[in-house]
């Protein structure tokens, strides 16, 4: 148990300091840790900040009465939106985008005549390239 005292001062003034805070949980966390973690990204986004609860495990149905539970995520955010597609690179004739149909981004992705076209079921999306720069761990022994 870390029992080193912060001084609030120091606390809220880096808090004015940062703008996305990740909270990190311990592999097995308890319920009251879960619902602190839960509690504390509430208020933080309430106060503007940006907030995201990691744990590196997925939490199980016991703690399904914490409020925010599904807020909870063992993937760390990203900036970067990744489209994935199942399919051969070698059956792709050309990748295209166009964004002048009113300021948004169209991706084109053209197969080859002879390959069979792109089903959407072979499409998935995900958030990557994610950074932990400000960390608050509830939870860990030092």
């Amino acid at each position: 148990m870390n029992k080193k005292s912060y001084p609030l001062s120091d606390l809220n003034a880096w808090l004015g300091q940062v703008d996305e805070i990740k909270i990190l949980l311990p592999e097995k966390p308890r319920l009251d840790q879960v619902a602190a973690a839960s509690a504390l990204s509430d208020s933080l986004n309430k106060s503007g900040k940006k907030t995201q609860v990691l744990c590196s495990r997925s939490l199980t149905v016991e703690f399904s009465q914490v409020f925010g539970i599904d807020q909870i995520s063992n993937r760390i955010e990203g900036r970067s939106f990744v489209i994935n597609i199942d399919y051969p690179l070698r059956n792709i004739e050309k990748i295209n985008w166009n964004d002048q149909e009113q300021e948004r981004v169209s991706l084109v992705i053209e197969p080859k005549t002879t390959a069979p076209p792109i089903e959407e079921k072979l499409v998935t999306f995900q958030k990557s390239n994610g950074q932990v720069r400000n960390a608050i761990a509830l939870g860990f022994s030092s």
